[in-house]
Parts: C-alpha cells; structure tokens; sequence
C-alpha cells in the first residue's frame, strides 16, 4: 500500500482530471456520454496521465534531484527500475484500449488522434521531447485540454461514414473554444518553470518563460498572459462565440495578478506556492470555460466530480502538500510587496 501511495504522488495522479474533464464535455455536446463512457473516460485518462508523468519521472532524474528532491524521494521509494516497467505496462494498455476503442468506434480520425496522443505523452519526455523545445514545449502542454477534446469529438458518433466536412463542422462547434482554451494554456504554462531553474540549468535549459522574466520584460509577459483574453473579445465580436463568454475576461485580473507574484517571487518556497496556484487557477478556467461552451446541469456534475477528485488527490496524493495556509499567505504577501520593489523587478538566479 505505500508503494501504491508512493506511486500515485510521484505519477501527479490529480492532472487525470486535466485530460478527463474535456473529453466527456466534448462527448455532452456532440450527443454522446453515458455512464459507460465516464467509466471508461476516467480509467484511460487516468493511465494516459500516469504514463506521461511516469516517462517524465524517468527523463528528469537529474533535474529532478536538485528541483524536486521530495518527489525523487517518492520515486526511490517506488524504485525507478519498478517505474521503468510499470510505465511500460501503462502504455501497453493504453495500446490496447486505443485497439479497442477504434473497433467500436471506427473512423481515420480517431485512429490518428489516439496516435497522436500516445506521441504526445511519450514525445513529451523522450524522442522529439518536447519538453526541451522552447517554444513546443508550450504547445504540447496544450493537449490534456485539446488532446482529450478532439478524441471526445471523435468518440461521440457524429462524424459522417466518410468524414466529408467533419473538420468543418469541428471548427464551427468549437473551434474558438479551442483556441480561446489554447492560448490561456500556453501563454501561463510556463510559470511551472519558476521552480526549476536550478536544475534546468545543469541540464543547458532555458525555457521562455524564466529567459522574460530574467530579462525583466515585464511589458511582454503582460502582453501575452492578456492575449487570451484578447482573443475571446475578437471572437465574441465575430460572433463566433456567444456573449456569456465575455465571463472569461474577470479572468484577465487574476492571470495579471499571478503574473506579479511570478516577478516578485525571490525564494523557492515562493515559487512553490506560485507555481501551485498556477495549476489550481488552471483547472477554475477549464471548468469556467467548458461550462461556458456547454451549460447544462449534466456538464456541472461532471465538473463537480473532477473538482472533487481534483482537490482529493491534491492534498492526500500528490507529491507536494497541495494546498496550505502557508502558500496562501505567500502569495498574498508576494502581491503586496511588488508595489514596493523597483522596476526592474527581482530577477531569477542561475
């Protein structure tokens, strides 16, 4: 059991919620889902995120030894030799899921987006590693959202037997969802690589986001994290969003805000508590934002469901201590003190 344990804190077993949540949303809205399909959804994004973190363990034991030594703890505790087969053994059955869901749902784009993923999970750590591509890198992170979003869509029966115009009516139904959803992902994933730069450094990575705010280019981060933002005024006045998204925009303060506690933060501990507002604010806006796209009281639930699974797994299995008093006020005091400091900011030391 504390293997078990062990294993499920240094896989970050709470981002299935990530992948889940926007895969059986997409399935509500283009008439699929069911109770089976929530089963299924939950165990195949469940193994689709523990494969990923578990590749990732595996790449990053150098890093990981200076960034996350009580993660490392948590895979030494496992073995990395026992994760080595255990993310084999994942990625086997997720092969395999993937041979059955094709069979019951044949069709070239389903096919390809399940390869597609498995390339993304893989790809992220090993092969084309994503993760060391500056700019990739951001793109990747994207797919738990878009990933899992697309395969719903494919999943749920409405693409025609030939596939004419199937991508057309994508883009109609949900393509500004998409890049609405997209561009928040990408333009703030990178306030994860705060905490690393110690150990990214020994390994020669330097990832946007630490390159801006070493650079002091507070003008340029602040333009990005708003582009989102920007976006969803473009797309409402098009008309290719409904107005009830204009909701997203209360957003625009918090990532402001968030911002400023990444330029004040000068102590790792400060950055722990950054960065793990990042991912909680991350998932409030998928929600807000697949809510937006499908408001119904069947889509609530589901929110609800992976929020609590969410907030479970956060505080009892995961690697850090998720949510604390002490990373509130941090954040809380990192915001009042940027009024106080130069310009230039604080950078970020080698």
């Amino acid at each position: 059991m504390n293997k078990l344990i062990a294993l499920m804190r240094c896989g970050s077993c709470r981002f299935a919620a990530y992948y889940f949540l926007p895969f059986y949303v997409a399935l509500l809205s283009f008439g699929g889902g069911g109770r089976r399909w929530a089963v299924f959804g939950a165990a195949v994004w469940f193994l689709h995120s523990l494969g990923t973190e578990l590749v990732n363990r595996l790449s990053d034991r150098v890093e990981d030894q200076i960034n996350r030594p009580e993660r490392t703890a948590y895979c030494e505790a496992v073995g990395f030799d026992r994760i080595k087969l255990i993310s084999l053994l994942v990625w086997l059955t997720i092969v395999a899921c993937d041979v059955a869901w094709v069979y019951t749902r044949p069709n070239p784009f389903l096919a390809a987006l399940l390869v597609m993923g498995i390339m993304a999970g893989v790809g992220y750590s090993y092969g084309i590693r994503f993760k060391r591509k500056r700019y990739l890198s951001l793109l990747a992170l994207t797919f738990p959202f878009g990933g899992p979003f697309l395969i719903g869509w494919a999943s749920s029966g409405v693409i025609p037997a030939d596939g004419a115009g199937a991508f057309a009516g994508l883009l109609r139904a949900s393509g500004a969802l998409l890049l609405v959803v997209g561009a928040f992902i990408g333009t703030l994933a990178g306030v994860k690589d705060i905490t690393d730069i110690e150990g990214d450094d020994r390994v020669g990575y330097d990832s946007l986001w630490v390159s801006l705010i070493r650079r002091h280019a507070t003008r340029v981060i602040f333009v990005m994290i708003s582009l989102p933002f920007f976006i969803t005024l473009v797309l409402v006045g098009a008309r290719l969003l409904p107005p009830r998204f204009l909701a997203l925009l209360l957003f625009m303060p918090v990532s402001l805000a968030l911002t400023l506690c990444v330029r004040a933060a000068k102590e790792n501990e400060q950055r722990q508590a950054v960065r793990e507002a990042l991912y909680h604010y991350w998932f409030v806006f998928l929600s807000a934002a697949l809510f937006l796209y499908w408001p119904r009281g069947e889509t609530l639930l589901v929110i609800m469901g992976s929020g609590v699974y969410w907030v479970l797994t956060t505080q009892y299995l995961h690697w850090s201590d998720g949510v604390s008093a002490n990373k509130a006020r941090a954040l809380v005091s990192l915001f009042r003190q940027y009024r106080h400091r130069p310009a230039s900011g604080v950078p970020l030391s080698p």
